[in-house]
C-alpha cells in the first residue's frame, strides 16, 4: 500500500535528499534518493495522484503509451513543471545542467507506463518520484507513472 496525495497538498518543504550513491540504471551515473518527510511520516519517494482524461492507449515496446489532449490537462501540467523544477532546484547540482524529463513528456501529450491499459475516458494514476539521476553534465528527475486501481479515501 502507498500513501498518495494531490498535487494541491504537497509542500515542497518537505522534500530531503538522501547521500549520492552508483545509479544502477543509468551507466556512469549517480542517484540521490528523495524523501517525504512531514511531521507525523516519511516515505520514500513522493506519491502524487494524477486523474487523466480521454486516454488513447497502445502498447510502445515493452511499455504502454497513453496520449492526453494538452490543453485539456494544462493545470496539471503546469504544477507539475513547477514541482519538478522546484525539486531539481533544491538539489542545485553545481556545472550541471537540469533536464525537465517530466515537463518535456507531458507537455507533448503522453504517459508512458507499464501497466497494460485500455483506451479509456479517464484514468487514475500515481505519479512515483523516487530520486534525482545526475551524469557528468545533468540531472533531473526519476519517476514513474503507474495505474491507480483501487482508491481509499481518508479525510484530515
Amino acid at each position: 500500500m502507498n500513501l498518495v496525495t494531490s498535487i494541491d497538498n504537497y509542500d515542497p518543504q518537505y522534500v530531503l535528499f538522501c547521500e549520492t550513491t552508483k545509479n544502477n540504471i543509468i551507466p556512469d551515473s549517480e542517484f540521490v534518493r528523495i524523501l517525504y518527510s512531514t511531521p507525523i511520516m516519511t516515505m520514500t519517494g513522493i506519491y502524487l495522484y494524477v486523474h487523466i482524461d480521454d486516454l488513447s492507449c497502445d502498447k510502445f515496446y515493452n511499455k504502454h503509451k497513453c496520449i492526453f489532449n494538452i490543453s485539456a490537462h494544462k493545470d496539471t501540467i503546469t504544477k507539475l513543471k513547477t514541482l519538478e523544477e522546484s525539486i531539481l532546484t533544491s538539489l542545485n547540482v553545481p556545472n550541471h545542467t537540469p533536464l525537465y524529463k517530466l515537463h518535456d513528456q507531458l507537455s507533448v501529450g503522453n504517459i508512458k507506463t507499464m501497466d497494460h491499459i485500455e483506451t479509456s475516458p479517464g484514468l487514475d494514476f500515481v505519479l512515483k518520484i523516487s530520486g534525482v539521476w545526475i551524469t557528468d553534465t545533468n540531472y533531473g528527475l526519476t519517476y514513474k507513472f503507474s495505474h491507480l486501481k483501487q482508491t481509499l479515501t481518508i479525510n484530515q
